[in-house]
């Protein structure tokens, strides 16, 4: 790979990031189109998401801080026996409602090498495939009736299936911030709420991939 090369990705990681469109596919795309791929390339994909990181705690860290802030409220609270879920503010269910979207994350995690196996391959028939899920997704979302809801209005089942979403951004081509802000969308929640929600709870993910991929 050269500094050219590696300069496009990050221009490219950047414009799409954001977007509900697939980062990670468009970068798959690149590096096909450039003879870029495998485990050197997937790599390098995991390494710009850190960098996404920093554009994330930027964007929403009035947000992140309340939550982190409410974190540690509530372990003091459930220390001293005073916590009570259906007395939580926004930022406080906002929290516990992304720690339980993790939770199907440790599903995936079990069989992360199948992904990583289609993330590596050598053509770009799964991206695609993953395109054409992402954009059904998208589509339905688009259509449906515009809800209002926020965090205070979360479940836990609402929490758990659009986790599960997020499960399959693993693929290249299946958009993090598409299909999990689509599926919120689908449930009832508003798009300023699901976008926040969205890029908030791929922060963990996102570290804990980071992390796995460093090591």
């Amino acid at each position: 790979m050269t500094v050219l090369e590696g300069f496009f990705q990050g221009v490219l990681q950047g414009l799409t990031e954001f977007l509900p469109v697939s980062s990670d596919g468009h970068l798959s795309l690149f590096q096909h189109f450039f003879s870029l791929n495998g485990e050197n390339a997937l790599f390098f994909t995991v390494m710009l998401h850190v960098g996404t990181l920093i554009a994330v705690f930027i964007a929403f860290w009035k947000d992140i801080w309340a939550m982190v802030a409410e974190f540690f409220k509530a372990i003091s609270d459930i220390f001293k026996g005073r916590f009570k879920y259906s007395e939580s503010n926004e930022p406080r269910k906002g929290m516990i409602m992304i720690i339980i979207s993790l939770v199907p994350l440790l599903g995936f995690y079990l069989i992360k090498d199948w992904f990583t196996a289609l993330s590596e391959d050598s053509d770009i028939i799964v991206e695609g495939v993953c395109f054409l899920f992402t954009g059904t997704l998208l589509f339905l979302a688009d259509k449906c009736v515009k809800g209002k809801k926020t965090a205070v209005d979360m479940k836990p089942r609402e929490a758990l299936r659009i986790g599960f979403f997020q499960g399959f951004a693993a693929l290249p081509g299946v958009s993090r911030s598409g299909s999990t802000i689509a599926v919120g969308l689908l449930s009832g929640f508003s798009k300023e709420f699901m976008v926040k929600f969205s890029f908030i709870m791929g922060i963990p993910a996102i570290i804990a991939a980071s992390g796995m991929e460093l090591l």
